[in-house]
């Protein structure tokens, strides 16, 4: 039997390690052109999705991941801040809970780790077509390939869900939000709120303007053979912000402006 998974994040390659580690055939279909070529900044595991990705990872990609990201010495406290840098709320985390906080682009290249010939990168999934001998997949940019079984692993707004149940499967909040890092340099440092050493922040400002601030600052570990044989697993440190509100105080046109754009609409929406 041939599996096809339509997404490389982080549930299409953890479960391409667990169906290796099984014995089954398996191909990953992803629309980037590389790992590295990931959008999107850190992630936060709590202790259930390590525990599941222990059962379907092996040991070595496993031990990879926690020596490139941080995990509870980095997460002591969430503050909530007004909009005047004022710290109102410190709730205190329980340092003994097991988290990885990890970035995006290692995280993909820690979890590639032996299946360089399972991957085909660069293929924008558009359809798929069941037929008696299997399922067809069509891309936008490549040609088809038949698989037996099909999983869709592609997101919140998975073409391969909306396709099976003939409507979209996600809906808007309607809140939209913009989302960056910005490098750590000693003079960020300085200028940081001091509770965000301590752990990640929320600022609520007026009109239901809000902010998300989280420092991502791994500490420099000798790596273990998976890791040292993959490149771009060490980020540099840096802080993580988002700006948020209703979907009216942005313009319409956002999703398509680049990043200059957007950093300037940012500003625009924390000066308010």
């Amino acid at each position: 039997m041939r599996i096809g998974i339509i997404g490389g994040g982080i549930g299409g390659l953890t479960l391409a390690q667990a169906l290796k580690r099984a014995g089954a055939a398996c191909i990953v279909f992803d629309r980037d052109p590389s790992p590295e070529k990931t959008g999107g900044y850190r992630l936060h595991l709590s202790g259930e999705a390590l525990a599941c990705m222990r059962r379907a990872l092996p040991e070595e990609i496993v031990r990879s991941l926690s020596e490139v990201g941080t995990g509870s010495e980095a997460f002591k406290q969430f503050s909530v801040l007004d909009h005047r840098r004022n710290t109102r709320l410190a709730l205190p985390v329980n340092g003994k809970e097991d988290i990885l906080m990890i970035g995006r682009m290692p995280l993909r290249n820690i979890l590639t780790w032996g299946l360089e010939q399972s991957i085909r990168w660069d293929a924008a999934f558009s359809a798929y077509e069941e037929k008696e001998s299997g399922i067809v997949l069509h891309f936008s940019n490549k040609t088809s390939e038949e698989v037996d079984l099909l999983i869709g692993a592609d997101g919140v707004n998975s073409a391969v869900a909306r396709q099976l149940l003939g409507r979209r499967t996600a809906r808007s909040a309607g809140v939209t939000a913009i989302a960056g890092r910005t490098p750590l340099t000693s003079g960020m440092r300085r200028a940081l709120y001091a509770d965000l050493q301590k752990g990640p922040g929320f600022a609520v400002g007026p009109g239901g303007i809000g902010m998300f601030l989280s420092v991502h600052d791994p500490a420099e570990r000798a790596l273990s053979t998976a890791a040292a044989e993959i490149s771009g697993v060490r980020e540099e440190p840096y802080l993580i912000w988002s700006t948020a509100a209703e979907n009216g105080m942005f313009p319409s046109d956002l999703r398509t402006a680049g990043p200059e754009r957007l950093a300037a609409e940012a500003l625009k929406l924390i000066e308010q």
